[in-house]
């Protein structure tokens, strides 16, 4: 071989290997996802876009107990199984008016034929699945089915029972404004999502406002909400406070409730005032309802709960629930819970759960 042989196979090697590593040097860049912090823990980024995103979710299994069934029950034991279900997703990013979100919530149960448990606390039928809370916000508008403004939480600790003045989710669009611990909201809503009866023409959207405060030692707000048909007018005002008694015992908390409503007009028989809760009237009248819980940390991840409401109306019997419950949470996300209610109906009922959630 000679000399020259042995350049020309060099130079073919090179102008080989250069053009390699130039097709290597124009390959596409790998778009990695990002972890988002904009917005808080477990966001990310959607490759390519500046939007970010959150997955949650629960997994929950309850073992029921009762001692009322409705007597076209298909379950005629006083026990029951319920598997339930739900998983939301969280799509968030910034703009030149605010933060644009949408939420979109799925939930479902498998259990046994809805509507036929009286006093079952599962609300949906075999396999059914639906939509929970769905909602658009910029900035401080808020449009979609969510929570009235005009509530004020439930039960601490999760206790299973009928809390007062909770008129449940509905369509509305309302506006929230905050700063250094005060807030206010107002909302108009859907009155059909309110009444417990498809009777009657309501014209006009449900309107409620809140006025709130929150600092170290406690929040409170205090609400209000009317809405008017020929099913019934009803309004109701609600005061609401939460304490922190890390004082006493650390994460503990108690919280009370009171609300004061009534009818201006004669309601369908059946339908029961949604700012108040409890006994349907019937009639002109003034309710009240009254609430109170608390949530004890006893240590070693226990926690208990304990909750109580009372409805009087002057015209119906008065009302009254309780419940206590015991939680262990063992691991982040996992928790094993017992509750057990009973009502001035005689009806008590029990569970036991377990759930995790993400």
């Amino acid at each position: 071989m000679t000399f020259k042989s042995i350049l020309l196979g060099s130079a073919a090697v090179m102008a080989v290997t250069g053009a390699q590593a130039a097709d290597l040097s124009i390959a596409e860049p790998v778009d990695y996802v990002r972890v988002c912090e904009a917005f808080g823990t477990g966001y990310w980024y959607i490759p390519g876009t500046d939007t970010c995103i959150k997955i949650g979710g629960r997994a929950r299994f309850d073992v029921n107990f009762f001692t009322s069934q409705s007597v076209s029950s298909t379950h005629s034991a006083a026990w029951e199984f319920v598997t339930n279900g739900m998983i939301n997703v969280t799509a968030s990013s910034m703009t030149e008016w605010g933060v644009l979100t949408g939420f979109v919530e799925v939930a479902g149960s498998w259990n046994n034929v809805a509507g036929t448990q009286a006093v079952a606390p599962s609300v949906s039928p075999d396999g059914n699945v639906a939509l929970g809370d769905v909602y658009l916000q910029l900035g401080m508008i808020t449009a979609g089915a969510v929570s009235s403004v005009y509530e004020y939480g439930g039960y601490l600790n999760n206790v299973i029972g009928t809390a007062i003045a909770d008129p449940g989710r509905a369509d509305q669009i309302n506006i929230h404004w905050t700063m250094s611990g005060f807030g206010l909201a107002v909302g108009i809503e859907d009155p059909f999502d309110h009444v417990s009866t498809t009777t009657g023409n309501y014209s006009f959207p449900a309107v409620a406002g809140a006025i709130s405060f929150s600092q170290a030692l406690f929040d409170a707000q205090i609400s209000g909400g009317y809405l008017n048909g020929t099913a019934g007018d009803f309004w109701g005002i609600l005061g609401g406070i939460t304490f922190n008694l890390d004082s006493v015992m650390s994460g503990a908390k108690l919280r009370l409730k009171a609300a004061y409503g009534g009818t201006t007009t004669a309601a369908v028989a059946g339908t029961v005032n949604p700012y108040i809760g409890g006994t349907a009237i019937g009639a002109v009248g003034q309710e009240a309802a009254f609430e109170g819980s608390v949530n004890l940390p006893v240590g070693g991840n226990l926690a208990v709960g304990l909750g109580a409401s009372y409805w009087t109306n002057g015209v119906a019997a008065d009302t009254w629930s309780a419940a206590a419950d015991i939680v262990w949470t063992p691991h982040t996300g996992f928790a094993l819970k017992g509750s057990i209610g009973t009502t001035s109906a005689s009806v008590t009922t029990a569970t036991i759960r377990g759930e995790r959630t993400f």
